[in-house]
């Protein structure tokens, strides 16, 4: 009988007489005692194997996981492009009622204005969350691209502050 690593589960046949004999890795036929050698041996291949079929275990598992999440991404970006879709409808609906009451130029302008605000408060809330605002990130970035190895930083926002007046 054969495992998936391979060997005979460590019972082997004398090649003369076929009875069975003790190896590195089995147990010894009865009545005799291993020596030292063999049954370290053996545990460290038992250990080897352990390790193997561990790391083989948390390999299907892991890719178990990742499928799933994959699917679940997968679905979550479905659903996202319909949300957009009936947000486009909405927008349309809201523009087409507003053009009712007044010319389709400006219902369509106040429709894109209200898109507009909507997304400054996301960035003011994406602002909040990080713990920074657009407009530092992006004084940040100036800096960063006018500060020199030579130049202290002192010297940088300082002339930087300059152009600016």
């Amino acid at each position: 009988m054969s495992d998936a690593i391979g060997g005979n589960g460590g019972v082997g046949q004398s090649a003369s007489n076929g009875t069975p004999v003790a190896t590195a890795s089995g147990p010894p036929p009865p009545g005799q005692k291993r020596p030292l050698g063999a049954v370290i041996t053996s545990a460290i291949d038992g250990t080897r194997i352990l390790v193997r079929k561990q790391v083989e275990l948390a390999k299907i598992e892991m890719t178990e996981a990742v499928a799933v999440r994959a699917k679940g991404a997968g679905v979550m970006a479905g659903a996202a492009v319909m949300a957009l879709f009936a947000l486009g409808f909405v927008a349309a609906a809201g523009s087409v009622a507003l053009a009712l009451v007044l010319p389709a130029w400006a219902a369509n302008l106040i429709v894109a204005l209200v898109f507009v605000a909507i997304a400054g408060v996301l960035v003011l809330m994406v602002g909040m969350l990080l713990g920074t605002t657009v407009l530092t990130f992006l004084a940040l970035r100036r800096f960063r691209s006018k500060r020199s190895a030579s130049a202290p930083a002192a010297e940088v926002v300082v002339r930087i502050v300059r152009e600016d007046l």
